[in-house]
Formats: structure tokens, sequence, C-alpha cells
């Protein structure tokens, strides 16, 4: 009996399973440097290791490109920075100059003529009073002075819509000191009379900051519609 038992016992006992051999994993390097790669034939493998070596290679290409991408990026941004602060350097220079020029014009023409009243500190009673040749040439060198405002009127004040911020907070300051010049001359009354005169011939937008701080220049009735904005 136990024979039997024993016998019916291995006959319901089931034999165990083989082990089955672990999924070699699909990977890259293991497609290249593993158990399959080494198994394969030679025609079978040269094929398959050159494809992987692409893949390799593009992926290599992909990690080491980035980073470059990057710093060619970076780069860019700050070159465009830098010429776009060298271009609005530029305009404020190039208007600076424009407007200098016309000032030293004159200013040579104060220089040839020191008894007409040209300076910034007014000198309203010059010793002997000015002759009837110098009054004439007092007007016409107040008419250049006019010519003058104009060109700082136009450049600082007008030309500013496609203007960053910068460039118009240096033409703000600019102009600052330019205000001042404008109205220590309208407190001269030679220069009002001067002004008054000639005021229809120059930019209204100007004419109408002017007559606005003139306070002391009074035009005569047949005069004060004249080269108002």
């Amino acid at each position: 009996m136990p024979n039997e038992q024993q016998a019916e016992a291995a006959q319901t006992q089931k034999p165990p399973q083989a082990q089955r051999p672990a999924p070699e994993k699909s990977g890259v390097f293991a497609k290249l440097f593993g158990k399959r790669a080494r198994h394969a034939s030679p025609k079978e493998g040269m094929f398959e290791r050159l494809h992987m070596y692409a893949e390799l290679l593009s992926f290599i290409a992909l990690i080491v490109a980035t980073p470059v991408a990057l710093l060619e990026f970076h780069k860019h941004n700050v070159e465009s920075k830098e010429n776009n602060k060298k271009e609005r350097i530029t305009v404020a220079e190039t208007t600076y100059r424009e407007v200098d020029a016309k000032y030293t014009e004159f200013v040579k023409l104060c220089l040839d003529h020191p008894r007409l009243d040209c300076y910034s500190v007014s000198e309203d009673h010059p010793d002997p009073p000015l002759s009837k040749d110098e009054k004439l040439q007092q007007k016409i060198l107040y008419s250049a002075l006019m010519d003058v405002f104009e060109v700082a009127y136009v450049q600082y004040r007008t030309n500013q819509h496609d203007l960053d911020q910068e460039v118009k907070q240096i033409f703000e300051e600019q102009w600052q000191g330019w205000d001042t010049y404008i109205r220590k001359f309208l407190r001269r009354p030679a220069y009002c009379s001067v002004y008054l005169d000639i005021r229809d011939e120059y930019d209204t937008r100007l004419v109408g900051y002017m007559d606005a701080i003139a306070n002391k220049c009074s035009a005569p009735p047949d005069q004060k519609s004249r080269g108002s904005p």
C-alpha cells in the first residue's frame, strides 16, 4: 500500500516548470553590446549595429546641440540689446550735434558783436547805448537765435514718437536747459519786440509754447493774432 500511495502521489505531482530566461533589454546599448548583438550573424549584426550607431550618434548630437543652441540664443539676445543701446546713443548724439551746430553759429555771431546783449545774463543798459545800426544788427542776431530755438524745440520736443524711454529721458534733460535759456531771453524787451515781429514765420508749436511762457511780451492789438498756433 505505501508503494501504491507513493506512486499515486508521484503521478499527481506536477513536474517543476523550466525557468524562463529573463528577457533581454531592448535599449540602444543592449542592442549594440548585449547577448543578441554577440550571437547575431555577421551580416545581420553589421546592419543592425550600423543602425544602432546612427541612433546613438543622433542622440549624442541632440544632447550636445541643445546647450549650444541655448548659448547662441543668449549671445544673440545680448548682442541685440547692445546694438539697440548703441542705436539709442547714436540718436541722442546726432540730435545733440545738430542742435549744438546751430547754437555754435549763433555764439560766433555774438563774439563778433559783444555789445548786442546775446549773453545768457542780460545787459539791459549798454554803455554807451546801442546805435541805430547796432539795434538793427541786434534784431538780425535775435532772428538767428529764434532759428536756434526752433531747431532745439523740433528735435527735443516733437521727434519722440518712435523713441524708447531712455532716449526720451535724455531729450527731456537736454530740453530743460533750452527751456531755461528761452525764458531768459523772453524777459528782455529787445528780444520780445523781435519775437513778436517774426513769430509768424516759425513752427506754430514753438510759437504756442513761447506765447505760453512769454509773460512780459505783449503784442500790439494788430499783432495779437499773428503767429498764434
